[in-house]
């Protein structure tokens, strides 16, 4: 159930983003994390490390339109 909630939240994430609002990184941020720990947990290591990137790059997000304000 715990996967179906994570990637529920993506989705809303990419329709956030589609919207422009700055809040689809905070999301990308926690479920792409998410996504990483299950990843690495259940040992889908290039998964993982994509993940991981997918979240730098979240906070990346978050800090390049928090500069644009």
């Amino acid at each position: 159930m715990t996967y179906w909630i994570i990637a529920a939240l993506s989705l809303v994430g990419v329709v956030l983003n589609i919207y422009k609002k700055r809040l689809c990184f905070v999301i990308w941020a926690g479920t792409n994390f998410a996504w990483m720990i299950i990843d690495f947990k259940e040992e889908i290591p290039a998964q993982g490390v994509l993940m991981a990137v997918y979240f730098v790059l979240a906070l990346w997000g978050i800090w390049k339109w928090r500069r644009k304000r």
